[in-house]
């Protein structure tokens, strides 16, 4: 822990100030300004500390209140509540049977449970019920159904019965009961869930197709960049004819033409004249504008 002088030092450096708090403001300062003010200012923390003892207690004391006003008016009495508290507590109620069915609700004796509510100005919630439920259990004051849970063949103990019973321990427990949804496998609920299903293709699918997609890309160039003549399952290419001199004489290529040409254009004037008494050679000159 620092000194009280590196604390005085600190606080120069991050310019701490004395100011007066709240529990929020308290609950945001750093562990370094905290010190400090619990080191040179004490009564700040304490004062939020009682600041906020005091909301605590008028929160609780509003609470209770409430709740006795609540009681006083509607326990015993024909006063029906708002529809919304109607609303409100009903539940607040269902919630509570569904949560501990070995709880017989037609057993008039426990009403107890509401009366312990009511006697200690408690609220009607589903915590405080519970709170009411487990303390009335362990005074041995509810009737419960042991067999409405699977904790033995009894319809029905109260009293040292109840206390005393081999699962007393599962009497008093919450109870977590199935839902409609939670007794779906993962195929119903994804079926009757259709929000939830997955639109989107597999990566196998994506690779099979783009690969399906290159080869008929590849497959279709190659078809324009040659004529072909197709019948049945025979594939026959139909090249352009390469043109023939007279009889006998032989095809040019045009890779040949092109050669020819640049020998003839590397020809002065005299040396194609000289060439041209060679018959073979004019007649390849001939050709060259064949087609």
């Amino acid at each position: 822990m620092p000194s009280k002088s590196e604390l005085k030092a600190l606080g120069v450096r991050r310019y701490y100030q004395d100011r007066a708090l709240d529990a929020r403001a308290v609950a945001n300062l750093s562990s370094d300004e905290y010190l400090w003010f619990q080191t040179f200012f004490p009564a700040r923390i304490e004062h939020a500390a009682q600041i906020e003892n005091v909301k605590n207690h008028n929160k609780a004391a509003m609470k209770q209140v409430g709740a006795q006003q609540f009681w006083s008016k509607y326990w015993g009495t024909t006063n029906q509540a708002a529809p919304a508290e109607a609303n409100r507590i009903l539940g607040e109620l269902q919630k509570f049977q569904a949560s501990f069915p070995q709880f017989i609700v037609s057993r008039s004796e426990n009403g107890v449970v509401l009366q312990w509510l009511r006697e200690r100005h408690l609220e009607l919630t589903y915590r405080n019920l519970v709170d009411s439920f487990e303390a009335n259990a362990l005074e041995g004051r509810l009737h419960l159904n042991p067999s409405a849970i699977g904790a033995g063949s009894e319809s029905e103990v109260t009293g040292e019965a109840l206390t005393r019973h081999h699962n007393f321990h599962l009497l008093i427990q919450p109870q977590q009961r199935m839902s409609e949804t939670d007794r779906l496998s993962a195929d119903e609920y994804l079926a009757q869930n259709s929000q939830l299903h997955d639109k989107r293709l597999p990566p196998i699918v994506i690779s099979r197709n783009a690969k399906k997609e290159a080869t008929e890309k590849f497959f279709e160039q190659a078809r324009a960049s040659t004529a072909t003549a197709r019948s049945g399952a025979t594939k026959v290419t139909d090249y352009e004819r390469e043109p023939r001199g007279g009889s006998g004489a032989t095809s040019i290529s045009e890779v040949q033409k092109a050669s020819f040409r640049n020998l003839l254009n590397n020809l002065s004037a005299q040396e194609f004249a000289a060439r041209c008494e060679d018959p073979q050679f004019k007649a390849s000159v001939d050709r060259l504008g064949e087609k």
